[in-house]
């Protein structure tokens, strides 16, 4: 089930990195330059994305990365194991190409349960849709947190706003693509 984030095929992706460099000096070097070098080389690396010359498969990789990426955040600070959301490459039936398929671990954990009772002989078969509406209640649970979380987590919030900027620009992209075809 996707929770309000598409799923979109994996495509070869290009990050433009610019990390920090250290300062050269002219004048002769003491321990506290070279500790205040040392430091400089210890900062993180920056990542900068320039999407304004991406092709429409780049834009598609760059959007399936900034969506593991909300999972990432949302897995790590909600409130329960059974709220994270599994990511799975699998290949639908009568069919060579890989899909990803984001579920939360309930609806996960509901349909082995509801699998290994059909297959015991103890009860029905059920459709994707009724197991959704089983566990209706985890799902209202599971937006909560998510919305709590985008206003708490600024880091959250700010991958979501990525995320629908390059959706935004996705859509535009591909529309004039068949617009000129």
């Amino acid at each position: 089930m996707k929770i309000g984030l598409r799923a979109i095929p994996i495509c070869l992706s290009t990050l433009l990195v610019i990390g920090s460099f250290p300062s050269i000096g002219l004048a002769q070097e003491t321990d506290a330059d070279t500790s205040e070098e040392t430091s400089e080389q210890a900062r993180p690396i920056e990542e900068i994305s320039v999407v304004g010359q991406r092709s429409i498969p780049q834009l598609r990789a760059l959007i399936f990365e900034k969506e593991q990426e909300i999972y990432e955040i949302f897995n790590r600070h909600n409130s329960s194991d059974k709220f994270d959301v599994i990511c799975i490459r699998r290949r639908p039936t009568g069919s060579h190409i890989p899909q990803t398929e984001c579920e939360p671990r309930f609806l996960i954990n509901l349909r082995a349960s509801k699998t290994r009772d059909l297959r015991s002989g103890i009860g029905p078969q059920f459709s994707r849709q009724a197991l959704i509406a089983l566990s209706a209640q985890d799902y209202a649970t599971l937006q909560d947190e998510m919305r709590e979380l985008m206003a708490s987590n600024g880091e959250f919030g700010a991958a979501l706003a990525e995320f629908e900027k390059l959706i935004e620009i996705h859509d535009s992209r591909l529309a004039n693509a068949e617009a000129n075809n």
